[in-house]
């Protein structure tokens, strides 16, 4: 405020409204971010939970490709449980007799580790 010049009551006012404004805007701004990290955090720790979270033992389940050889992780139902390179290179013939193969397989493994 200059010195020389009187202010009149409406300027003082709206000089004082201004910083309260101001002052309101920083602490919503503030509040929200707050809030809004919380939900995140909140958020991923519930993704984590559900999808990364160690079995019992400490290790997660992975299913991999039943092709022989193919170390990918397969890509779920959608795939018939087999990689993307691998769903979509192979007919559907193909991948059946490939998917009947590794169940074979697999029941082999499971006769060897009971008879042990």
């Amino acid at each position: 405020m200059p010195r020389g010049r009187p202010t009149s009551l409406a300027s003082r006012f709206a000089a004082l409204a201004e910083a309260f404004a101001a002052q309101i805007e920083q602490v919503v701004r503030d509040e929200l971010v707050r809030a809004v990290e919380a939900e995140l955090s909140g958020v991923s720790r519930r993704l984590l939970r559900r999808r990364g979270a160690p079995r019992a033992g400490g290790r997660t389940f992975v299913m991999q490709c039943p092709v022989e050889g193919c170390d990918e992780p397969s890509r779920g139902p959608r795939y018939n449980f087999f990689c993307a390179a691998h769903h979509a290179s192979l007919s559907a013939a193909q991948r059946a007799r490939v998917a009947a193969e590794a169940k074979a397989r697999r029941a082999g493994a499971k006769a060897l580790k009971a008879a042990r």
